[in-house]
C-alpha cells in the first residue's frame, strides 16, 4: 500500500468516527426499542437515586439524621429524574406504536390507490 497523501475528508480522527457510530447506534437503537433503553436509563437513574436515600434512611434511624438533609434531596432528584425517563419510556413505546400504525395503514393504502402495472415501472 502507498502513504496516504492527505488527511481523511471523512472523519478527522479515529476518536470521531468512533463517536459519530456510536451516537447512530444509540439513535437507532432508540428508534426502534424505545421502551428497553428508556426503561434501562430511568433504572438507572432510580438505582443512582436510591443510594443517597437509603443512605440517609439508614444515618435516620442510627445517628438520628442530623446533617444529612442533602443526601435526601439529592436522592430525590435522582428519583423523580427516572420516574420521568420511565414515563419518556412508555410514551416513546406508544409513538413507536403509533408509528408502525401509521407505517402499515400507508402501505395498505398505497396498494389500494396504485394501479398495477405490467411495463414494469413503480
Amino acid at each position: 500500500a502507498r502513504p496516504p497523501s492527505r488527511d481523511s475528508r471523512l472523519f478527522k480522527s479515529t476518536w470521531g468516527f468512533v463517536k459519530n457510530s456510536g451516537a447512530a447506534m444509540v439513535r437507532m437503537y432508540a428508534m426502534y426499542q424505545p421502551l428497553k433503553t428508556f426503561f434501562y436509563i430511568g433504572l438507572v437513574l432510580t438505582l443512582i437515586g436510591a443510594v443517597p436515600v437509603v443512605r440517609f434512611v439508614y444515618l435516620f434511624f442510627t445517628e438520628g439524621g442530623a446533617g444529612h438533609v442533602q443526601s435526601l434531596v439529592l436522592g430525590g432528584a435522582f428519583l423523580v429524574i427516572g420516574f420521568i425517563t420511565f414515563m419518556f419510556a412508555l410514551l416513546a413505546d406508544l409513538i413507536n406504536f403509533n408509528r408502525q400504525l401509521i407505517e402499515t395503514t400507508l402501505e395498505k393504502v398505497r396498494r389500494l390507490e396504485l394501479p398495477d402495472r405490467d411495463d414494469g415501472q413503480p
